[in-house]
């Protein structure tokens, strides 16, 4: 279904590649987490690398902090939605009103305006895209899913990493709020940097 869909809709309303990209894209989902999120910007920096975070509307309420230092360090954000729910859960009013809470939590936190919107579980409906049109945004899904939401160790994400065959474009699917993600990220990044992957935000 997804390879159908990927075929049918136009690359600068969905993105799961960047395309024209000599970089990976590593993004991170479900943040900003109060513990992890600042950890993951100290390697980020450590390893000369960019990220994109694609933050929760409730998460971004409870900490505006993390967004302003996620923004002053260089990296790039976008929208989540609001309460993580599915938009295929959602009347076409309540859509529009997590996208237009996420969007004004982001704007108060750290001046951010909405280019890149990813909706929980990488759900798409027409609802949805309707309304990214409208606001001129994209929607960011992904090439490559670590899947640290469902594996039990950082020896376990390393591993699927370690496995993935990647191009230039390539978009890497990660969670801020995965403890073995973060204990994983140090040897993730340098394996990428030994394969000569340079690492950007989108």
């Amino acid at each position: 279904m997804k390879s159908a869909v990927k075929r049918m809709i136009s690359t600068s309303l969905v993105m799961y590649r960047k395309r024209g990209s000599g970089d990976l894209h590593l993004t991170f989902d479900d943040g900003p987490h109060p513990e992890n999120t600042p950890i993951i910007l100290e390697i980020l920096e450590r390893h000369s690398a960019g990220a994109t975070f694609f933050l929760q509307g409730d998460q971004v309420e409870r900490h505006p902090g993390l967004v302003k230092e996620i923004c002053r360090r260089g990296h790039a954000v976008g929208s989540h939605l609001f309460s993580h729910r599915s938009p295929k859960e959602m009347s076409t009013g309540d859509l529009g009103n997590e996208m237009e809470r996420t969007e004004g939590v982001l704007r108060d936190a750290a001046g951010v305006a909405v280019r890149w919107v990813r909706p929980p579980y990488g759900d798409l409906t027409v609802g949805l895209l309707w309304r990214t049109i409208r606001r001129r945004q994209s929607v960011v899904l992904w090439s490559f899913d670590s899947e640290d939401s469902f594996l039990l160790s950082r020896e376990q994400i390393f591993g699927k990493v370690s496995q993935g065959h990647f191009r230039t474009g390539d978009i890497l699917l990660f969670h801020e709020d995965c403890r073995h993600t973060v204990e994983a990220l140090p040897r993730i990044m340098d394996l990428l940097a030994a394969r000569g992957y340079n690492l950007a935000s989108l």
